[in-house]
């Protein structure tokens, strides 16, 4: 499979999240983690997770993974939330199969 050069891609969501958080009204991330009945016990892979809300919703009752290709998000980010945060491309993932119990991605399927 070839990979595509998303480097312009990866310009402009750098640059908007140097503007904006590019987010969800954040009362809406606890919801979202509530729709899915995320166990204490679960490993979670948040693709595209921006400055990494969702799992700051969680308040560390998960463990997860954020994957975002906007290295100004993920510097933005921080690492509170309890999840662990990766740079990456969602199109090449480097995880094996059925390595997490739950995947989210919220507002990034363009």
């Amino acid at each position: 499979m070839a990979v595509r050069d998303n480097s312009e891609l990866r310009a402009l969501y750098d640059s908007l999240h140097k503007k904006s958080d590019l987010r969800f009204p954040l009362a809406d991330y606890p919801c979202f983690a509530e729709l899915l009945k995320i166990r204490p016990d679960s490993l979670v892979l948040d693709v595209g997770c921006g400055k990494g809300f969702f799992h700051r919703a969680g308040n560390g009752r998960w463990r997860g993974i954020g994957l975002d290709f906007s290295l100004e998000a993920l510097m933005r980010a921080g690492s509170d939330g309890g999840a662990g945060l990766l740079g990456g491309d969602a199109e090449n993932m480097p995880f094996k199969d059925e390595t997490f119990d739950f995947l989210v991605n919220l507002g990034s399927l363009e």
